[in-house]
């Protein structure tokens, strides 16, 4: 279906196909994306996903969440759902490595380090036949029938075309960190307290990362606090 296409692929991010060893000091990055076994499988159904991938991944096949308030919780496990793990658990960085060498091996994907200047969408009755203007930051000047914004919350391609969106403040920030715990964890648990949720996610070689949403202000101080203090 999209072997005729060709597609231009803008990033200010150069692309990185390879990753440092982990040495013996290594601490797993805390930006992380959690992958469910559907998304596992289609990774798999076009390359995606690499044996450094599943090396550097952290399963987990029960997730327990709670609410601070109750004495009861919810448990979710693999085994019900007829499956080896609920997730797994990747540091962004070792999943943009695979996903850019698919891209750099694509011959109708040209990868541009760049930005977007400025965007005209056509219309089918205006001179540009239904194609969209590009201009790109290093001057560079291109055309397409599709242009696709997925560049965050802030889009500029969003801003560009015009397109409206109704946002509000939840009044919540997420401080994330990385602690080591004393046997490696294959549970995901997620416990809801009266300022916001906390969550303990596994992480690569025994590692774990938490995940605390909770108010401005309390999210400053904890931001604020030493490794030892924190723990």
């Amino acid at each position: 279906l999209t072997a005729g296409l060709k597609v231009a692929l803008l990033d200010r991010t150069p692309l990185s196909t390879s990753l440092a060893p982990r040495s013996e000091g290594y601490i797993p990055n805390p930006r992380v994306t959690t992958i469910t076994p559907a998304s596992e499988s289609f990774l798999k159904s076009f390359g995606g996903w690499s044996d450094e991938i599943h090396n550097r991944s952290a399963p987990f096949d029960i997730m327990q969440v709670w609410d601070a308030a109750g004495l009861g919780h919810v448990t979710y496990s693999a085994a019900d759902a007829k499956t080896d793990v609920l997730g797994r658990v990747i540091e962004n960085d070792v999943l943009q490595s695979s996903l850019h060498q698919i891209i750099k091996a694509m011959s109708n994907v040209d990868f541009l380090c760049t930005s977007l200047n400025s965007l005209e969408l056509g219309s089918e009755s205006g001179s540009n036949e239904g194609l969209a203007l590009l201009e790109l930051s290093d001057g560079t000047k291109a055309k397409a029938r599709l242009v696709v914004g997925s560049d965050g919350n802030r889009s500029r391609v969003r801003q560009l075309a015009g397109i409206r969106t109704i946002g509000w403040r939840y009044n919540h920030h997420a401080v994330v960190s990385t602690v080591r715990t004393i046997d490696p964890i294959t549970t995901a648990y997620q416990r809801f307290l009266p300022t916001g949720p906390i969550a303990l996610l596994p992480s690569d070689r025994g590692f774990a990362n938490v995940v605390w949403s909770t108010t401005p202000s309390h999210a400053a101080r904890l931001a604020a606090m030493d490794a030892a203090t924190f723990a």
